[in-house]
């Protein structure tokens, strides 16, 4: 694993998480609508779950970790 020196490299690389976060969330909100929907009658909408949790937080926290892990490394 190639150790990144510049911290906006390690940055956008901490971010890459935001994929597999927006599969994710997507995955599982349609699960809970699908699935779940008659137990548990409230959902969040479409476009708050793909904005905050598959977008918003791992954009910023991925970034700061990875920024993080590379001045830690």
């Amino acid at each position: 694993m190639a150790v990144l020196r510049e911290p906006v490299d390690a940055a956008v690389t901490g971010a890459a998480v935001t994929a597999g976060y927006l599969f994710g969330a997507v995955a599982g909100r349609l699960l809970l609508v699908t699935v779940l929907t008659p137990p548990f009658p409230a959902a969040p909408a479409l476009v708050e779950t793909v904005l905050y949790a598959g977008l918003a937080f791992p954009l910023v926290f991925g970034g700061i970790g990875g920024d993080l892990g590379a001045r830690v490394a």
